[in-house]
């Protein structure tokens, strides 16, 4: 040690300091439904049966894929898609469906109107 150097010896408290807790205000009471009544619900009610949502995109079938596209939610871009046809592939967003075919708009074109049964298949490219 170098001379006239001070050693500060650490500061102890005896005594702590009294503080008072924060009052939480939490739900105190819950009612839920009971057992009988959840499984009564099972049985009488009949739900469509659903693909897993982690499924790939690619395992889809060409309907479910057009679905997929045409109801995504507002808070989401559109997706940009290639819609493969026989003859040609077309790149845009798919805007709408009706029962025999979509709609899509392709940058800098006008909206194309394509038959769902000449649809081969629809590939991901993004947003």
């Amino acid at each position: 040690m170098m001379e006239g150097e001070r050693i500060i010896e650490p500061l102890l408290y005896i005594d702590q300091p009294n503080f008072q807790k924060p009052k939480a205000y939490m739900q105190e009471n819950y009612v839920g439904l009971t057992i009988d009544h959840v499984i009564e619900k099972e049985k009488n009610v009949e739900e469509p049966i659903r693909k897993d949502r982690n499924s790939s995109f690619k395992q889809l079938t060409v309907s479910e894929k057009i679905d997929y596209l045409v109801n995504v939610p507002n808070e989401v871009a559109q997706i940009r898609c290639e819609v493969v046809l026989e003859d040609k592939n077309i790149r845009g967003t798919v805007i709408e469906e009706d029962k025999e075919e979509i709609t899509m708009k392709v940058l800098g074109r006008e909206n194309k109107k394509i038959k769902k049964e000449d649809i081969k298949n629809i590939l991901l490219l993004g947003f």
